[in-house]
């Protein structure tokens, strides 16, 4: 990942590797202090602790990957197989899976400040890079592994091969292969292929040679192969779902009120990069200015603009309710937008000691947000839960009740396996009841963590 000098005098390239460890050493080190009280073990985590077992223990491979919030759709399954090659390594222990998210997670920060760097300047690039490693929005997706994790990433990615399309043709095949991965990661990113042919016709780059366009088509053909040939098999399953995943709810739909839905939602989201109150949104107000300002003679403004505007009006064809993360694709490009008005801001007297209160202000409230968060349902717990059964039980057979609320109970499957819990429910010789309570009633003291509201406790019945 670091930039290999072309001279050792090279004191530029130097620099940069210099700024990417600290980036990489300071991120790395908020997402470790944060982690005993972070880790999530819900139902995705749980899924790919079972897809392990099913891959490598009962050699049963897949074609498709998890099933989307969206009925009926799934993803491909790379990262199945990604997480379950890392639980193998870890014999199973899901720490190994939380070391290689952390890992991904803390890289964040420095590859944006790496590729923004590329295109625009240093300054902008450590701007953006700092923005990405104390924006509580993302750093609090990233304590549970899943393809989620990988969404702000590739689209950082696929936003700085496309900007550097005209310069570089070849980018082309990087785009082919971004587009097919993305299959393998999450919905939104099903419109990375829409954006990168209208930004062709957009642009009509007069050197892009035929012979990428047909690899680029090839490599994504590839990493498809498992969705059509699940596809082949089972009558077209998939692609009629996809179509109903459109369709759904169009009749008698507002159109309008829908597109107003969604930049409501995609307006959230920036405004929440930076603060999750009014102050955010009145930042948002000032970068969308400074853009408005800049746009005409901007050209990397310009396909952010298109990348943000493309996208969200692919959004808008669905009807149905979109998390906060359908969004992450879009943070690369905003980013650079509000890294290149910081740049801007800190060329003028008043305007550096304005940013730099700004930046204080932005700092003080995304690392307090960071230190207050805790999630009393982690992985730390749930399993500290399941070894004290463990423990009780002598191997002797059990039977497990859980008194839970909706929502609150995923993540345990795995984990009983992974403990070896001898589980029944005829034949079982004692029975315990797994008792999880959300913020308005107190669990009792066992099983409390320091600073933790809520917990999780046993109950042993018989």
């Amino acid at each position: 990942m670091f930039i290999r000098p072309k001279t050792a005098a090279s004191q530029k390239y130097i620099r940069r590797n210099i700024i990417f460890l600290c980036l990489f050493i300071l991120s790395l080190a908020l997402y470790l202090y944060k982690f005993p009280k972070m880790a999530t073990f819900d139902f995705d985590q749980d899924y790919y602790g079972n897809q392990y077992l099913r891959i490598f223990k009962e050699k049963k491979p897949t074609l498709l990957g998890i099933e989307a919030s969206v009925g009926g759709l799934f993803v491909a399954p790379l990262y199945s197989y990604f997480a379950s090659i890392v639980y193998a390594a870890s014999l199973g222990n899901p720490l190994g899976i939380y070391l290689a998210t952390i890992i991904i997670a803390s890289l964040q920060g420095p590859v944006t400040f790496l590729l923004l760097a590329r295109l625009k300047g240093q300054k902008v690039g450590i701007f953006a890079g700092l923005v990405t490693i104390f924006s509580h929005a993302l750093f609090s997706k990233a304590f549970a592994p899943s393809p989620i994790n990988l969404i702000y990433p590739m689209g950082l990615l696929f936003f700085y091969f496309l900007s550097r399309l005209d310069q570089k043709p070849q980018n082309i095949i990087w785009l082919g292969l971004l587009s097919g991965l993305s299959l393998h990661i999450h919905l939104s990113l099903l419109a990375l292929v829409p954006t990168t042919v209208l930004y062709i016709i957009w642009k009509k780059p007069k050197s892009l040679n035929p012979k990428y366009l047909l690899i680029a088509g090839l490599i994504f053909i590839f990493w498809a192969m498992p969705l059509i040939l699940f596809d082949i098999r089972h009558d077209l399953y998939l692609s009629k779902n996809f179509i109903d995943f459109f369709l759904q709810g169009i009749n008698n739909q507002n159109f309008l009120a829908n597109v107003l839905r969604i930049l409501k939602a995609l307006m959230d989201v920036l405004a929440g990069l930076a603060s999750g109150n009014l102050i955010g949104k009145f930042f948002l107000v000032i970068i969308l200015l400074y853009f408005a300002k800049k746009l005409r003679n901007d050209n990397l403004l310009k396909t952010a603009g298109f990348v943000i505007l493309v996208t969200s009006a692919l959004f808008s064809l669905y009807f149905g309710n979109l998390s906060d993360y359908y969004f992450f694709s879009l943070l690369a490009p905003f980013l650079l937008i509000v890294a290149s008005f910081c740049s801007w801001m800190f060329g003028r007297p008043i305007g550096k000691i304005i940013l730099l209160a700004a930046l204080g202000f932005f700092l003080i409230y995304n690392l307090k947000e960071i230190k207050s968060s805790v999630n009393p349902y982690n992985y730390f717990v749930k399993e500290k839960a399941v070894r004290y059964i463990k423990n009780q039980a002598q191997n002797k057979n059990v039977k497990i009740y859980f008194d839970t609320e909706v929502g609150l109970g995923f993540g345990f499957n795995y984990l009983f396996k992974y403990q070896d819990l001898n589980l029944s429910d005829t034949d079982y010789e004692q029975i315990y009841q797994i008792v999880i309570r959300g913020k308005e009633e107190s669990p009792g003291a066992a099983f409390r963590e320091k600073n933790v509201e809520n917990t999780i406790r046993v109950i042993k019945l018989l």
